[in-house]
Formats: structure tokens, C-alpha cells, sequence
């Protein structure tokens, strides 16, 4: 009996590892800036590829592809009048947030009904507190593009903590509890994507 209880656990803990590096869709999240400003944002995952799309009003779509091995990041800006291409290095992509000396706090598992199980970090600078829920679901290795990701706390949060995994909801707040960026999850839909998206 404990034999077959045990070859289970093994099976089932295969298949959710096969799950993770398998997935292929779309994450739909909504992020609120210090402002009350509102982006859109849909991330495209094929296995370790990733790009993202952001919208701030139906007449402009920006898409951005991180290219690692460029050390750029290709980015597609869409409006009424057509499209247009332009590649960003990674050392021009400034940043102000610095977390050089950050603390870092994990507080474990959190259950959610939508998304089962999440892992929940803190990350804690001289200037903001950032919590962000993690999801094992899917496995993207995004220390490889962080250079890309220099001013998203819940990424840089989870870079700095070493746990693999994709940030779904994230608050960051100053020393006075006032909101600096909130990213907030929609939706995850597993879809097969055209290479196009990473292009």
C-alpha cells in the first residue's frame, strides 16, 4: 500500500513537472501605477520564450520580445497610422528601483481558488515593500531576462529570491503604505502560440 501511495507521489509530482515546463499561453494581468494609471498587460509563454503586450487605450499596442542572446529587446509599437520596429539594448533600459540590499521574507504557501497553491515572497528595500504571489504552474527561467525587467519589483523580487515560478499578483507600497505599482491577475489561458509572437 505505501508502495503504490509512494510510486503515485512520483507519478503526480512528473506530471506537474511536465505540466510546468510545458506551458504554452497566455497570462492576462492589469497593473496600477502610483498615478491610478491602468496598463493591460498580456505575457506570452512558450516554454523559457516570453514577450509581452501592453495596452493603455484601444488606439496603441506595444509589444516587447527580450532577446537574451541579442542582450536587446524588440519592440513592436501598433496605432491606426501602422506599425513600427525599433530594438532596445538592455544597458540603455534604466532603472530606479535599487535592491542591492533588499531583505527577503517568504511566507510560504497560499491557497487560492482560481490557481491552488501559491508561494508568497516579501521583498523589503530602503524605500518600498513589495509582496508577490508565485505560481509553480509554469516554470520560465526569468533570471535569464532580467536585465529586461529592471523596474518590475514583483520580477525582481522573485529573481533575487532564487524560486522559479511566474509572479501572478503583486503590491508594492512605499514607507507611508501608499500603493506604488499594483499588477493584479485576469486570466491564464493554455493556447498553442505562433513563433510570430516572439518576433
Amino acid at each position: 500500500m505505501f508502495k503504490l501511495i509512494k510510486i503515485f507521489c512520483l507519478l503526480f509530482g512528473f506530471v506537474q513537472l511536465l505540466a510546468a515546463q510545458g506551458f504554452e499561453g497566455i497570462v492576462e494581468t492589469r497593473q496600477v501605477d502610483a498615478n491610478g494609471i491602468s496598463h493591460d498587460i498580456s505575457w506570452y509563454i512558450k516554454k523559457d520564450k516570453i514577450a509581452f503586450e501592453l495596452k493603455s487605450n484601444a488606439a496603441m499596442k506595444m509589444r516587447f520580445v527580450p532577446q537574451p542572446k541579442q542582450n536587446s529587446m524588440l519592440m513592436t509599437v501598433s496605432t491606426a497610422d501602422g506599425e513600427s520596429k525599433t530594438e532596445v539594448l538592455a544597458k540603455d533600459i534604466s532603472s530606479e528601483i535599487n535592491v542591492s540590499g533588499a531583505e527577503l521574507k517568504d511566507l510560504g504557501m497560499r491557497k487560492t481558488a482560481e490557481h491552488g497553491d501559491v508561494s508568497v515572497i516579501v521583498m523589503t528595500t530602503s524605500t518600498s515593500t513589495t509582496e508577490t504571489e508565485l505560481t509553480k504552474m509554469f516554470d520560465v527561467n526569468l533570471s535569464n531576462y532580467v536585465s529586461f525587467f529592471k523596474n518590475d519589483y514583483a520580477i525582481l523580487s522573485l529573481v533575487k529570491s532564487g524560486q522559479s515560478g511566474f509572479p501572478l499578483n503583486s503590491v508594492t507600497k512605499d514607507k507611508s503604505g501608499n500603493i506604488i505599482s499594483k499588477t493584479t491577475l485576469i486570466s491564464i489561458r493554455r493556447l498553442a502560440l505562433s513563433e510570430s509572437y516572439f518576433k
